[in-house]
């Protein structure tokens, strides 16, 4: 057990505030924090979550809320409602110590940055921190302020508080590239990871730079001959299909209905996902003819990907909508994603995606039953998750089979049908059209009259 300090970006404590302006003294109605950061696992057991913004113009920072003894449900570290008032540590800024003894070392501007990574905090820290607040300081704060940074006792606390598998170096990127890891990088290492991305795409993508999507930092690509911007999906493993905890939730929302029986798939596992960069939208019109003929904004990238064949392709296609890709011309689209070095993703990666690494009922990221069905960005930036059906390069199975154990793609089926995922947007009329939100819901593709959406995903070369 210990406590531990998390800062809440500018983006996100505006979005929480709505259209009140933050005051100080003001109560933060909060009872949760978005983050599966391995860092705060140290807070089990009856830790205190300890929440920071910076405010600007003067790099101010401010206590903003104290979520006492969390729990992490799969997706956010949730306790009883914060009754802590937000606080100027001003006074109290320059004597935290945490575990490291090292204190808060950052360079003008910088202050957001360098909290980016949780800090366990020492027993002097809390008091520090809970005498600014107003609430009972346990130890002394001025015992607390006055104690030694290399004492026995806070040694002590290092060895208790730091787990080591946890906090070690990765051992190879492919390991740094997991959720686990990822997350628990500083921005320094996240970009390092990113550019050597870049380089192993052979300038397929750009990146651009880091982005929090109410969760961890994810890094943001753009591919050069579409334009189409896409997004790390970091490694990891999973239970793919519905896990027994989500199975009786869907049981009460569905009113006995036979859903789970008929349109998900049973939980299975563990499903190791590698690393792959996803598009963080399904693919427009415009990027699959650029795709197809190679007429793209940059013209040294197109030339790249300019075939004989292209013309024959387009032509192919030009009675449908090019985002999309009907069963019969399935060899065509892949055809030219290959081409592109873009494939398909595998069901195992979109759910995993979809799911941005936590065990929610819905692509949401809630258990909740959705009112609509349209679906937020997720907290891997991806948009629009399960309202298009989306292609997946697995071959249609009428079992409730999940996915080979590494993720990757069973083989085609003998009908030449493929699973597809998601469809909630045109089916919400139904009185099942909700379940295409679902995260282990699979449709085939003869499910989808109208052919499905196109989201492609890139593999990355360890």
């Amino acid at each position: 057990m210990a406590n531990v300090m998390a800062i809440v970006s500018k983006a996100v404590f505006d979005k929480m505030l709505g259209k009140t302006k933050p005051k100080l003294g003001d109560v933060l109605a909060t009872n949760q924090y978005v983050s599966n950061n391995p860092r705060l696992e140290s807070v089990k057991g009856g830790g205190a979550l300890f929440l920071v913004t910076v405010r600007p113009p003067n790099e101010d920072l401010w206590l903003v809320a104290i979520l006492e003894s969390p729990k992490h449900n799969g997706t956010a570290w949730v306790s009883a409602a914060n009754s802590t008032p937000m606080t100027d540590l001003g006074k109290v800024k320059d004597k935290l110590k945490f575990d490291s003894g090292n204190g808060i070392q950052a360079k003008a501007g910088a202050l957001g940055m360098s909290l980016q990574t949780p800090r366990v905090l020492t027993d002097g820290d809390v008091a520090l921190l809970r005498a600014a607040s107003g609430g009972a300081a346990k130890p002394d704060a001025k015992a607390a302020e006055n104690a030694p940074t290399n004492s026995k006792d806070q040694a002590k606390t290092k060895a208790v508080s730091i787990d080591p598998w946890r906090w070690r170096a990765p051992r190879s990127r492919r390991e740094a590239l997991s959720l686990a890891f990822w997350t628990a990088l500083n921005p320094t290492e996240q970009e390092r990871h990113a550019r050597a991305i870049e380089r192993a795409s052979n300038g397929a993508v750009r990146y651009v730079r880091g982005h929090a999507f109410g969760g961890p930092t994810i890094p943001l690509f753009v591919h050069r001959a579409t334009g189409m911007p896409m997004h790390l999906v970091p490694g990891g493993s999973f239970a793919m299909g519905l896990s027994p905890r989500q199975t009786e939730l869907l049981s009460k929302l569905d009113g006995g209905g036979s859903i789970a029986d008929d349109d998900a798939l049973r939980a299975s596992g563990p499903i190791e996902v590698a690393p792959f960069l996803l598009a963080a939208r399904p693919m427009s019109a415009e990027g699959m003819m650029a795709l197809l003929t190679g007429e793209s904004a940059d013209a040294s990238s197109a030339q790249a990907i300019r075939r004989s064949n292209t013309g024959k392709y387009a032509a192919l296609l030009a009675e449908s909508s090019m985002a999309r890709a009907a069963s019969s011309r399935l060899a065509v689209i892949e055809a030219a994603l290959d081409s592109a070095g873009l494939r398909l993703p595998s069901e195992a990666e979109w759910e995993w995606a979809a799911r941005g690494g936590g065990d929610a009922l819905f692509v949401s990221g809630s258990d909740e039953l959705p009112t609509a069905a349209k679906t937020a960005t997720n907290r891997l930036g991806l948009a629009r998750m399960a309202e298009e059906p989306e292609l997946c390069a697995d071959g249609w199975s009428s079992s409730h089979e999940g996915a080979p154990k590494d993720g990757r793609a069973r083989a085609k089926s003998a009908n030449g049908l493929r699973a597809v995922r998601g469809g909630a947007a045109k089916a919400w009329a139904q009185r099942t059209g909700w379940k295409w939100l679902l995260t282990a819901a699979r449709r085939s593709s003869a499910d989808a009259a109208d052919g499905a959406a196109l989201r492609p995903a890139l593999s990355i070369a360890l």
